[in-house]
C-alpha cells in the first residue's frame, strides 16, 4: 500500500502559518494607542503649572534686581515712577520674558517624541493630530489657549456667581463651565474639549 502525499499538506500548513504571521503584523500596525489615565494628565499638568510658576519667579525676581541696582531710587514705589522711565521698560521686558517662557514651554519644544511639554515628557504623554502625526508649535499653544481662557472663565463667572446665588448654585455653575475640561476625564478617550477643537489626542509614548 502506498502512503498518500504530503506535499500538499505542509503547503497548507505554511500557507496558514503565513497568513496568521501577515494578520498578526496588520494587528500591529492597526493597534491603538494606549490612552494616559486621567491622573497622568493631571500629574503632568501640575508639573507644568509648577515649572512655569518658577521659571516666572526667576525671570522677574532677576528683572527685579536688575531694576534695583541699574536704576537707585530714593523711592521705591514702583507705581510713582514715569511711564516713559526707562526702568518701566525694562520691566515690562522681563515680564515679556516670563510670558514667553511659559509660551515656549506649552508650544512643545520640551519633547523630544512628537510634541510635549515638559510635564507631558517626564510622564511619557505626547501630543498628537487625529492621524497619529504629531501637533505643531502652533497648535500646541492654541489648545493651552483654550484651556486657559475656559478655567479662567471658570473661575471668575463662578466667582461672580457667588455673590448672586447660593454656594451650590455657584459650584454647579463653575462645574459647567469647565465641563470642557472635565470632559478629559470621563470620556473614553480622554479628550478634553480644547483637544477636540484642534484635533489632536494624548496618547502614552512607546
Amino acid at each position: 500500500m502506498t502512503e498518500p502525499p504530503t506535499t500538499g499538506m505542509a503547503d497548507t500548513q505554511v500557507g496558514d502559518r503565513a497568513v496568521a504571521l501577515l494578520r498578526g503584523l496588520e494587528a500591529l500596525r492597526t493597534d491603538e494607542p494606549e490612552i494616559p489615565r486621567w491622573h497622568d494628565r493631571l500629574r503632568a499638568r501640575a508639573i507644568d503649572v509648577g515649572c512655569e510658576l518658577a521659571a516666572c519667579m526667576l525671570v522677574l525676581d532677576i528683572g527685579g534686581l536688575v531694576v534695583l541696582l541699574a536704576f537707585p531710587h530714593e523711592d521705591d514705589d514702583f507705581w510713582k515712577y514715569d511711564p516713559g522711565a526707562p526702568e518701566i521698560a525694562v520691566s515690562l521686558a522681563f515680564a515679556f520674558a516670563c510670558v514667553a517662557a511659559v509660551m515656549i514651554n506649552e508650544a512643545g519644544f520640551a519633547g523630544r517624541h512628537g510634541t510635549q511639554t515638559v510635564g507631558l515628557r517626564l510622564t511619557g504623554i505626547v501630543v498628537v493630530r487625529e492621524d497619529g502625526d504629531p501637533a505643531s508649535k502652533g497648535v500646541m499653544f492654541g489648545r493651552f489657549a483654550a484651556w486657559l481662557v475656559a478655567l479662567l472663565a471658570g473661575f471668575g463667572l463662578a466667582v461672580l456667581a457667588a455673590a448672586w446665588l447660593p454656594l451650590a448654585l455657584s459650584f454647579l455653575v463653575q462645574v459647567a463651565l469647565l465641563a470642557g475640561t472635565l470632559w478629559a476625564f470621563i470620556g473614553r478617550d480622554g479628550r478634553a474639549l480644547h483637544d477636540r477643537l484642534f484635533g489632536v489626542r494624548l496618547i502614552r509614548h512607546r
